[in-house]
């Protein structure tokens, strides 16, 4: 029972590191125009970079 419990807790720390370092990737380097990869935009907010 202990292993799962240590398991456990090493794949929540290793996640959050992982967030981490893309939370400081991204917030170093945003991105210099608009792309699928980078948050959720419709269609019709892609077509132009007003929306």
């Amino acid at each position: 029972m202990m292993n799962l419990e240590n398991s456990f807790i090493l794949t929540i720390g290793l996640s959050g590191i992982v967030f981490l370092i893309v939370a400081v990737f991204m917030y170093k380097f945003p991105p210099k125009k608009i792309n699928p990869l980078y948050g959720y935009r419709t269609v019709k907010a892609m077509r132009n970079q007003d929306n």
